[in-house]
């Protein structure tokens, strides 16, 4: 499946700022974690089958013994987790109703995920999010309910319309995730209804549900509605803009998660020509938030904003920008949004979000990074492949699962990510310790507040290889630093993979940034013609508490 575009990306280095608790605990978990030298991770087949282009992979809450898969036929398959077989009938079938790549409604239709109602277990209620056709070319987003009428069956003819929009002008940009938040409340997200640089102006236009992140109540209100709109939304009521809005700003957010420690909610937004991006924000810091696009494309300023186009200047809202951007080449990116592992029985991964790219911007690897609001730290392959990503899902569990399909044929394999040299743990587990909260008063003299930053040193060496930045860095007090940045050169900003590295008070070690082996080809040809090159980069330290220091280096490239 082609969640995405477009071309090409220049990616600048991120900016890290001083981050809340969240961090804090993130790295804490972080540190716990095993080397990714030392942790071998492997991608575990699960229901013994492969299933026709799988969307999505959930379970309700509580429900520790199955999966279920979401397929793009409008088919939801469940696997036994003790046997792990696939039931031989589906949990639901609604295929008449959905219109997906085979039916013609594009490559980016179809059903793709459900959502189960926090009370699933008594009511039997889940949501469904799909595309349904409407006249040759044009569809609409649809969110219907479903009721479950035994353990393993759903009742196709309990179905109900709760959310109708209107996808009128193109076949991509579905959006298409579901979940329930932290508070109860049903979230969806929306694409902007596809078409370069966003034309119908929807993902700024707060009366649009499209390019949304959308806050409702499903359950069956009295009166005529099919939903209710919770009453702290940021534009309910006379506030101008939709009920339904919860955040705006968004190009096509395929998948979303909320992190089940702190609620923390992270996006991935895929983009069109310039950046993919990642948003990491509180469930409170995301009411009313404004992601940017399209006036900004992750962190470049996008071409409705170069050409003053009268949502950008200015904008409605202030900007709130991605934690995590990669670099989108020619050949096309689609960056598909995982989740924080809070599985234990991984601990390598433990307290990291996982990310991959669908078209294979990454290489096909599964990539992890620690994420916090403002920024990430520690952004590095797992060593997992998965060529052609679909999706990432999370169960009761906290285990992690991919979909993807390895040989382009539609029957594709859906694994948990399992750590085999870990000790098993059992489900159900431990419930985790609530995050760390941030002081209601002044602290006193016996609960002091570390606010120190920690002291960073880099010490750039000369003389290196053309495409690669090699640095000494040290810290006086214990630490994670991350290095990041790019090779600015004529015509083309090439991005240098990152390094991180944990390191004890007064340690020293050693960054290596550096182009793939492609790219140090090219700069070389570019340099032995006398072009000009430089390396701009950004190193952060960051400790336990979340305190950061951050040096930036420009350093010349040499044949």
């Amino acid at each position: 499946m082609n969640v995405c575009t477009d071309a090409d990306d220049r990616r600048r280095p991120r900016r890290f700022r001083r981050c809340s608790a969240a961090l804090g605990l993130a790295l804490a978990l972080a540190t716990v974690a095993a080397s990714p030298a030392a942790a071998q991770l492997e991608l575990v087949g699960i229901g013994g089958q492969a299933f026709p282009s799988p969307r999505y992979i959930t379970a309700p809450p509580g429900d520790e013994g199955r999966v279920f898969v979401v397929q793009a036929n409008g088919i939801v398959r469940t696997v036994d987790a003790a046997s792990n077989a696939t039931a031989p009938a589906p949990f639901l079938d609604v295929g008449a109703e959905v219109c997906d790549a085979a039916e013609g409604c594009g490559g980016e239709a179809g059903m793709f995920s459900i959502a189960f109602a926090p009370n699933y277990a008594a009511s039997g209620l889940f949501y469904a999010y799909f595309t349904r056709d409407v006249s040759p070319g044009t569809h609409e987003i649809v969110i219907r309910e479903y009721r479950a009428t035994g353990p393993g069956d759903a009742d196709e003819s309990s179905g109900r319309d709760v959310l109708v929009i209107d996808h009128p002008a193109n076949q991509n940009h579905n959006g298409g995730q579901l979940q329930f938040g932290p508070d109860g409340y049903l979230y969806a997200a929306t694409g902007d209804g596809g078409g370069a640089n966003d034309p119908r102006n929807n993902a700024q236009n707060l009366n649009s549900l499209l390019g949304k992140l959308l806050r409702i109540d499903p359950a069956d209100p009295p009166g005529a509605d099919s939903y209710s709109i919770p009453p702290d939304n940021p534009f309910a009521g006379p506030i101008a803009g939709a009920d339904e809005v919860y955040s705006y700003g968004l190009r096509n957010p395929y998948r979303f998660s909320f992190e089940r420690l702190t609620g923390f909610l992270a996006i991935g937004d895929v983009g069109q020509a310039a950046q993919e991006e990642i948003d990491f924000v509180s469930v409170g810091d995301a009411r009313g938030a404004n992601f940017g696009w399209d006036c900004f494309e992750g962190t470049a300023i996008g071409l409705s904003a170069l050409l003053l186009q009268p949502q950008c200047t200015p904008m409605s809202g202030a900007h709130t920008p991605p934690v995590l951007t990669y670099q989108r080449p020619l050949t096309g990116a689609a960056v598909n949004g995982g989740y924080v592992v809070l599985d234990p029985a991984v601990p390598s991964l433990l307290g990291r979000y996982v990310y991959a790219d669908s078209v294979g911007a990454l290489g096909n690897a599964i990539r992890s990074a620690v994420l916090f609001p403002g920024g990430h730290a520690q952004n590095r392959a797992t060593g997992l492949t998965a060529p052609n990503v679909v999706s990432f899902g999370e169960d009761a569990c906290d285990r992690i699962y991919v979909a993807a399909d390895p040989s382009g044929t539609a029957n594709d394999l859906v694994s948990r990510i399992e750590e085999p040299a870990a000790p098993p743990v059992s489900c159900p587990r431990a419930a985790p310790q609530p995050p760390p909260q941030p002081p209601t008063q002044a602290p006193t003299p016996s609960s002091p507040v570390d606010a120190n930053p920690p002291k960073l040193t880099v010490v750039a060496r000369r003389g290196g290889k053309p495409g690669e930045v090699i640095l000494r860095v040290s810290c006086d007090q214990a630490c994670t630093v991350a290095g990041e940045g790019e090779i600015k050169k004529r015509g083309k900003d090439i991005s240098l993979d990152p390094d991180s590295i944990q390191l004890a008070a007064g340690e020293a070690a050693r960054l290596r940034l550096e182009l793939s082996r492609r790219e140090r080809r090219r700069l070389r040809r570019a340099l032995r013609t006398g072009q000009k090159a430089k390396a701009v980069i950004e190193v952060v330290a960051t400790d336990a508490a979340g305190n950061a220091d951050r040096v930036r280096r420009t350093l010349k490239q040499k044949r």
